[in-house]
């Protein structure tokens, strides 16, 4: 079978452990992605997988454009820090005393 092209891959469809407000970061495996929309528990949201964000970030370091960042699920943040799930990678710069950073996620 040959391939055949569906979409852009920006969004996949997931079912919600939880409710899920807009823009809520989805953990997904070792990765993360962003909620289109509201969710109620046991319905289908579909999550962006690709895209630039902005991002909740732990404050108290400076992060620099093209950083690896990562997802911290129980403070809700991206740091520098490695961890178990990757959010992507940083679009601009971050001043220590910062509490958000720009993050391409995919």
């Amino acid at each position: 079978m040959k391939a055949m092209y569906v979409n852009e891959g920006k969004l996949i469809d997931y079912t919600a452990p939880d409710k899920i407000t807009r823009g809520d970061v989805v953990v997904l495996g070792g990765t993360c992605g962003v909620a289109y929309n509201n969710a109620e528990v046991g319905t289908v949201v579909p999550v962006y997988v690709k895209g630039r964000f902005t991002l909740p970030a732990k404050t108290g370091t400076a992060i620099t454009a093209g950083t690896t960042l990562y997802y911290d699920a129980d403070a809700g943040t991206v740091s520098a820090t490695e961890g178990e799930i990757v959010a992507g990678i940083a679009a601009a710069d971050m001043a220590p005393g910062g509490n958000t950073v720009d993050v391409i996620i995919g």
